[in-house]
């Protein structure tokens, strides 16, 4: 992997004013050098107090964008950005043109510097790449935002996620209201093609129920964590229903019951369970398809009859895995 560094943020610092919006409306209708841009952005960088360090590190088909105290420190020099710039103008090679194998990698960490600033300006460089590596070929997405509510303007920059219709891995973790206030939206669009979706945020027990029926294709689901304390949905209803036809594996961790949660669906392909369950567990009225599980693996409040009357229902030749939590 080749490691490249940058310190440069988008066309102007968060929040916008309003000839920026403006510019950023009208400014679609016009074709500006990368050279430009890249002049550009070192110029307006200069002029945030405390930025924090940013970190891009790229391979053949693999890509790393990181802001935070831990990035590698950097020289916010023009040598620099034009220096990332070739390499990923060198992606354009014709052999990795119509690939759409890209992993694609966003974190920012919390620091000194405004966080609400570096989501804005996460945004950006990610939008930017999706100009050098188009978003059709990204197939692997990892996002890692710090858990905290952060405000995100509804001018501001979106990913066109209609435009994300190969990604078929989702990492995300971060703040629950960053599932529908941020650049990247937990829209139909973006979330019907996957197959594989890992949530790390609190969110509600309705939320986590949207989220996968609006998931048509997920082969594998994982998420951590829902909290009864938490009752607000952020997500939209979904408009047409997902019975997870297609789930192999399913894994929760939850301090409220999720029963509820899974007797609206069939799971017929389900054969993996991972569930870390923090309140006293009755597996029974769950309706899951005990008898075709391959592998259990249960942590939680469970009781030895509990236990039992799982193992029974499931078939001679599965693998499990119970673990009893004394104290929670």
């Amino acid at each position: 992997m080749t490691s490249l560094h940058a310190g440069f943020l988008p066309p102007f610092p968060y929040p916008p004013s309003l000839n920026d919006v403006i510019g950023m409306l009208f400014g679609s209708f016009l074709t500006i050098s990368t050279w430009s841009i890249a002049c550009y952005i070192v110029s307006r960088f200069k002029r945030l107090s405390n930025p924090p360090n940013v970190e891009i590190m790229g391979g053949i088909r693999c890509f790393s964008i990181k802001l935070g105290e831990n990035a590698a420190f950097t020289d916010d020099t023009p040598e620099q950005q034009i220096q990332l710039l070739s390499e990923q103008m060198r992606l354009k090679d014709p052999a990795l043109a119509e690939s759409n194998e890209f992993i694609i990698v966003g974190e920012l960490d919390t620091g000194d510097w405004s966080t609400a600033e570096g989501l804005w300006a996460l945004g950006q460089y990610l939008g930017t790449l999706g100009q050098e590596i188009p978003f059709r070929q990204w197939k692997d997405l990892t996002i890692r935002l710090p858990n905290e509510e952060l405000p995100y303007a509804w001018y501001s920059y979106r990913i066109p996620t209609r435009q994300l219709r190969n990604l078929r891995t989702l990492n995300w973790s971060g703040h629950y209201q960053q599932l529908v206030s941020s650049w990247l939206p937990f829209s139909p669009s973006l979330l019907r093609s996957l197959t594989k979706l890992v949530i790390t945020c609190d969110i509600s027990l309705e939320d986590c129920s949207r989220l996968l029926r609006h998931c048509e294709k997920v082969e594998e689901f994982e998420l951590h964590t829902i909290r009864a304390s938490i009752s607000k949905s952020v997500l939209p209803e979904p408009r047409t229903e997902s019975m997870l036809e297609h789930l192999k594996s399913l894994t929760l961790a939850s301090y409220q019951d999720i029963t509820p949660l899974l007797q609206g669906f069939q799971f017929t392909s389900l054969r993996k369970i991972d569930l870390d369950l923090f309140y006293e567990v009755d597996f029974e009225p769950m309706k899951l398809p005990w008898n075709r599980l391959t592998n259990v693996t249960l942590r939680g409040q469970i009781a030895d009859d509990q236990s039992h009357w799982v193992q029974t229902h499931c078939g001679p030749d599965t693998q499990h895995l119970h673990t009893y939590y004394k104290e929670l």
